[in-house]
């Protein structure tokens, strides 16, 4: 049976994030798998925390910038180096 939780280091809350980096880190850490790392689509993580693509952008930003999470851009290169979604490695806090 798959779990229906997941857990956030109390840490988090010493970050000093804004509230859409607070939300999107959270949708992250509960998409990643057992190596701490996702790949949702900007769109589908702007849905699923009811927010804009461009707040999701920002919130990502500044998660990079706070050394919680690093992002790796992906491509298909058998289709005319087409652009996948971005995969996300969380960081131990």
């Amino acid at each position: 049976m798959k779990d229906h939780y997941f857990r956030l280091p109390n840490q988090i809350f010493d970050e000093d994030l804004t509230t859409s980096e607070f939300v999107v880190y959270s949708y992250l850490v509960k998409c990643s798998d057992k190596n701490h790392k996702c790949f949702p689509s900007r769109k589908n993580i702007a849905n699923e925390c009811n927010v804009s693509v461009s707040t999701v952008d920002k919130a990502l930003n500044g998660l990079i910038d706070k050394c919680l999470i690093e992002k790796t851009t992906r491509y298909d290169f058998t289709k005319e180096q087409q652009q996948l979604s971005n995969i996300y490695s969380i960081n131990r806090i």
